[in-house]
């Protein structure tokens, strides 16, 4: 029995006292005894009638009772339910029971690299019927998801503009959703996610100072951590930035996979464990308490953080700019196997067989010149090029 019903007990069997005296005044004043059950009936029944409250079950909600304007540290159900003299001994209020969803606004942070980048939020949470009276003193829902959506989007905010922990670039944002998940999870929930320290524990002394976030790039490759064409794509590193002590750690991994295979088995394991637990978040198969606030939550999820504004207008610029460059390497790795397939079929030299591929496609004028054989001067440089990686310099010679 809980307190709410040990107070209605009492309650009710002061009630009950209060109404026997009742009747047996009207039954000595009246003398007659039928008026006296009478009396007493019909104050029971206002009694009970009074006393009963519904709770609403659609949308599901559960009620905390009140006794003497102060809260009882329990909940009741939906339906109809009694609360004694209600409105002057006892009262309730009513709880949202069901799962809520919360939406924030879209949230704009630039990254270190000054590139700016948008991502939207959302969770599922529902109020914690073991903590009921929290909810009322945290505020109620709107408070509540105020202060929550403030704790989140500091969380985020933070990471994302870090330059010792965030994604660096808007590049990098782009790809690390995980990244951004187990990060706001970390700060948002404290160890809730499972811990990598035993193993890393174990870890030679170059990697004993290895980051959660290192490791994640690492195993995951979103973002990479260190990719060898870093060394020689200036744009590939531009894209990433990544650090000298990111390539030592590389470098200290992939020596680890060959000298400890058993230790390197098991750090990814624990970092598999915890990605995992990273998805369970986002298939609402979690159960965060926040014991100031009163709530659980059960689901987070993150979208991708895109570029936005002038970062994504450079996005879409660079982005056509590759395609372009891509299509005319394509363009031209077809002309030259056409002009290499030509050639033997003709016999004959890579320039004579070029401009006739050339003046079939209507590209150049059939009028043949002598020295150039109609090709204007940067097409034939072009080609020339073209012809020469594929037949050395002595087969582009005329």
């Amino acid at each position: 029995m809980n307190e709410f019903q040990k107070l209605r007990l009492t309650v009710d069997i002061g009630i009950l006292v209060a109404t026997l005296i009742v009747a047996c005044v009207v039954w000595k004043v009246a003398d007659i005894f039928a008026a006296a059950m009478t009396v007493s009936f019909i104050l029971l029944i206002a009694y009970i009638t009074q006393s009963m409250g519904r709770i609403s079950a659609d949308p599901p909600k559960y009620a905390v009772p009140q006794f003497m304007g102060r809260f009882l540290k329990t909940f009741v159900k939906a339906g109809w339910r009694r609360f004694p003299l209600r409105g002057f001994i006892f009262g309730y209020r009513e709880v949202d029971a069901g799962d809520l969803p919360l939406e924030m606004e879209e949230l704009h942070e630039r990254t270190p690299d000054n590139g700016e980048v948008k991502v939207k939020v959302s969770f599922i949470y529902r109020n914690n019927p073991k903590n009921p009276i929290q909810y009322f003193n945290a505020g109620g829902r709107a408070t509540i998801e105020e202060k929550f959506k403030m704790r989140a989007e500091r969380a985020l905010r933070e990471w994302i503009s870090s330059r010792s922990e965030g994604p660096q670039t808007w590049r990098g944002a782009r790809e690390s959703n995980g990244l951004a998940m187990d990060a706001f999870i970390e700060r948002l929930f404290p160890n809730k996610l499972p811990s990598i320290q035993d193993v890393a524990s174990k870890l030679p002394q170059e990697l004993r100072d290895i980051t959660v976030e290192a490791l994640l790039k690492y195993f995951t490759g979103r973002p990479p951590l260190y990719d060898p064409k870093f060394e020689k794509d200036e744009s590939y590193r531009k894209a990433y930035q990544p650090t000298e002590q990111d390539r030592i750690w590389q470098l200290a991994l992939d020596d680890l996979k060959r000298t400890d295979r058993d230790l390197y088995l098991s750090l990814r394991t624990a970092v598999a464990k915890r990605v995992s637990t990273v998805t369970l978040a986002k298939n609402a198969r979690v159960a965060y308490h926040i014991p100031d606030l009163g709530i659980i939550v059960k689901q987070v999820n993150i979208g991708n953080l895109d570029p936005t504004g002038k970062t994504a207008e450079g996005a879409d610029l660079v982005s056509e700019a590759r395609l372009d460059a891509e299509a005319k390497s394509v363009e031209l790795t077809a002309f030259n196997e056409q002009v290499e397939q030509l050639t033997k079929t003709m016999k004959g030299d890579a320039r004579h067989a070029a401009q006739t591929i050339l003046v079939q496609q209507k590209i150049v004028p059939q009028s043949i010149n002598e020295t150039t054989f109609g090709i204007p001067q940067e097409l034939m440089k072009m080609l020339t090029n073209a012809l020469t990686s594929i037949f050395g310099k002595g087969g582009a010679q005329s």
